[in-house]
């Protein structure tokens, strides 16, 4: 998991449907209040962006600089390049 790399959720986009908080297998995301939050930024795998593929209004960005961007080990597979996470866990 990356200290250097984490979602940041744009809070005029994000219409709270949850899928960022289904998808994500390292429990980045949480409700809170009924608000969709990034609870543990530090679980975010190095270079996974998977969740943010999967938003369906492009709310999420990552931040940081994946320090090895092409060794993500979160569940869904992710190898780091632009077609990682192209389709939700099922």
């Amino acid at each position: 998991m990356s200290l250097n790399w984490y979602p940041v959720i744009d809070r005029e986009k994000c219409t709270q449907c949850e899928m960022c908080v289904n998808f994500c297998p390292n429990g980045v995301y949480e409700v809170l209040e009924k608000i969709v939050v990034v609870k543990r930024p530090e679980n975010c795998p190095d270079g996974c962006s998977g969740c943010a593929k999967q938003c369906p209004v492009e709310a999420i960005t990552h931040h940081g600089k994946a320090l090895n961007p092409s060794s993500c080990s979160c569940s869904c597979n992710c190898s780091g390049d632009k077609d990682c996470c192209s389709s939700p866990l099922s």
